[in-house]
């Protein structure tokens, strides 16, 4: 039988590869978001996406609006409110899809989504409780 004791130096060292893996992930994140804000800016102002986009997009860039502002109701021109309710009827829409799609499920992929939902809660779960730990483990000054 093997003696398994708690050994600081490895679990710090562990701690540390994980806490880095966690790191990278936020920065691709970020990095992936902010790559995607800023392809929507250059195709709203194109055009691309609409007249109402291509104005709001404008207006951000005179620092007139926010996306916050379009989103949240504070911005109350017709073009703000048009994308306010663009994207209420597509959340409508996406909500419906994914409940069909989730009822059309049967018993076995129901249950896997069950755990797949399960594990995501848990990962993040642990993703809070390791970055509690980093900071309890940080010097204080």
């Amino acid at each position: 039988m093997s003696d398994a004791r708690f050994d600081p130096a490895v679990f710090e060292q562990k701690l540390a590869k994980v806490m880095a893996s966690l790191d990278s992930l936020k920065r691709e994140s970020a990095g992936t978001l902010t790559e995607l804000g800023k392809n929507r800016e250059k195709a709203a102002l194109r055009g691309d996406l609409g007249p109402e986009w291509q104005k709001i997009q404008q207006k951000i860039d005179l620092n007139k609006t926010t996306i916050d502002d379009v989103f949240n109701g504070t911005d109350e021109s017709p073009e703000a409110i048009a994308l306010r309710e663009r994207s209420e009827e597509n959340l409508s829409t996406l909500k419906v899809e994914l409940e069909t799609d989730i009822e059309g499920l049967d018993d076995d992929e129901a249950a896997v989504a069950d755990q797949l939902a399960d594990i995501r809660v848990l990962n993040t779960e642990l993703a809070a409780r390791l970055e509690a730990m980093r900071i309890a483990m940080e010097p204080r000054s």
